[in-house]
C-alpha cells in the first residue's frame, strides 16, 4: 500500500554535473487532499510535497524544486516554492515538480470530501474456513476472508485516498513466530497492515489462515472445536480518529477437513 511514494528515479540528466543528475518521483505525505484543506501527514500536520535530488554518483543532495498543477480547470492549487497543496474542488489534481531541466512524472492526487465516518461492510461469510494440512506450506492449506470498510463524507459520498490501518488483536497461535499462521494480506496475497480507500471510499484486507503454520491442536485440527480472530480497523483525519473508529471484526475460524 501505498502511503508515501518511494524515491524512484523519475528523470535523469547526465549533462548536469553541477546540479542534480536525477530527481525522484513526487513524494506525497498523504494519498489525497481534502477539499478546502491542505495536504497533511499521518499525524494530521500540514505537510508539503517534496522531491529528492541525486548527483551523478547517486548521492542525495539538497535541491529546491518548483511545483505546478498542470490542470486547466484546477481542482487544487500548490505553492510553487513551498509545495503546500490545497484542495479547491472535488476531482483529481495533476501535479509535477521541476528543478532546472529535470521534471518529475505527473502525480495524480485525489481531492476528496471531508471524511465523516468509518464503518464495516457486511462479511461474505460468517466463518473463515481453511483446509488443514500437516505438510503443505505452499498455500493449498490456506483460507481467507475479506474485511472491508468504507469511509464516507456528507451525503454518504465516498472519501477517497484515506489510509485504514488493520490490527490483529487475537488469533489462533502459530507454531513459530517466524511463520505467522494468521495474518492480514492484500487481495494479491501480499502481507499488509493497511489499505487506502478507492473512489467509492472502500478499502479492506484479507484475514488469512495458513493452516500448516498453526500451533498443534488436535481438537481444532479435527474440526471438533472452533477458534476466532479479533481484528480492528481504524483511520484518522487531522490527527483524530474518525467517528466509528475503530471498527471491530470478530471472525470465527474453523478447519474444513483433516488429513490423517
Amino acid at each position: 500500500m501505498v502511503v508515501v511514494a518511494i524515491a524512484a528515479v523519475a528523470c535523469i540528466d547526465m549533462s548536469a554535473p553541477s546540479g542534480p543528475a536525477s530527481i525522484s518521483v513526487l513524494l506525497l505525505p498523504s494519498p489525497s487532499v481534502v477539499v478546502g484543506d491542505t495536504m497533511r501527514d499521518s499525524a494530521g500536520n500540514v505537510a508539503p510535497l517534496s522531491v529528492q535530488g541525486f548527483n551523478a554518483a547517486g548521492n542525495q543532495i539538497q535541491i529546491q524544486p518548483t511545483f505546478f498543477v498542470t490542470d486547466t480547470f484546477k481542482t487544487a492549487s500548490v505553492g510553487r516554492a513551498s509545495g503546500i497543496l490545497v484542495g479547491d474542488s472535488l476531482g483529481q489534481a495533476h501535479v509535477v515538480a521541476q528543478i532546472g531541466s529535470l521534471q518529475t512524472n505527473i502525480a495524480t492526487i485525489p481531492v476528496s470530501v471531508p471524511p465523516e465516518t468509518l464503518f464495516a461492510q457486511p462479511l461474505a461469510n460468517d466463518t473463515l474456513t481453511a483446509p488443514f494440512t500437516l505438510t503443505d506450506t505452499s498455500g493449498t492449506g490456506r483460507g481467507s476472508l475479506r474485511l472491508a470498510t468504507t469511509i464516507t463524507g456528507v451525503g454518504g459520498i465516498g472519501a477517497v485516498g484515506f489510509i485504514v490501518h488493520y490490527t490483529i488483536l487475537s488469533a489462533p497461535p502459530s507454531a513459530s513466530p517466524s511463520q505467522p499462521a494468521v495474518y492480514l494480506a492484500t487481495t494479491a496475497g501480499v502481507p499488509s497492515s493497511a489499505d487506502t480507500t478507492d473512489q467509492s471510499g472502500n478499502g479492506g484486507l484479507n484475514l488469512t489462515v495458513q493452516t500448516a503454520f498453526l500451533a498443534p491442536d488436535t481438537a481444532f485440527f479435527a474440526g471438533q472445536k472452533a477458534d476466532s480472530a479479533i481484528v480492528i480497523a481504524q483511520s484518522t483525519y487531522r490527527g483524530k480518529p474518525l467517528p466509528g473508529s475503530p471498527v471491530t471484526f470478530i471472525i470465527p475460524i474453523k478447519i474444513g477437513f483433516a488429513l490423517h
